[in-house]
């Protein structure tokens, strides 16, 4: 998949016209490798159950709390033959940021503002990945907030 292939499949679709909507999105519309894109959304703070079973806090696994991006939405054009819904909207709305700490310290900073950020989109690797699709941002990290 090319870069402007990425920047569109994660700008439009998931527009908040779409808001409770189930749609599905076909497997081509979801990078299968790692990709260079610049994401939009608001950055948040979420925690997901970690080890031992990634199942549910409350039974005894770890909360993991990360920096994860709502994005502003999601565009794409399925490959040629590919009709089939795979993914909903839901799978897609949330992507989670990997980050080094000192990065992580600058984007706290600007928590629950509108940014965007330039980086490497890849599919989830771990169980430690709480979203379909992971980013890490370019070096040295720049946020840009787009609504001040």
């Amino acid at each position: 998949m090319r870069l402007n292939s990425v920047a569109a499949i994660l700008l439009v679709l998931f527009a908040r016209p779409l808001a409770g909507q189930n749609l599905k999105i076909p497997r081509s519309c979801v990078p299968d490798s790692a990709e260079r894109g610049t994401l939009t959304g608001v950055l948040e703070l979420r925690t997901y159950p970690g080890p031992p079973n990634y199942e549910d806090t409350a039974t005894g696994d770890k909360p993991e709390t990360g920096l994860y991006l709502l994005l502003d939405g999601l565009s794409c054009t399925p490959a040629r033959g590919d009709t089939v819904g795979v993914y909903s909207r839901e799978d897609l709305e949330w992507i989670q940021l990997i980050l080094l700490p000192e990065e992580y310290r600058q984007a706290r900073q600007r928590l629950r503002q509108h940014v965007s950020i330039t980086g490497v989109i890849s599919p989830a690797e771990t169980g430690h990945h709480h979203t379909l699709l992971i980013f890490t941002p370019a070096e040295p990290l720049r946020i840009t907030v787009l609504d001040p």
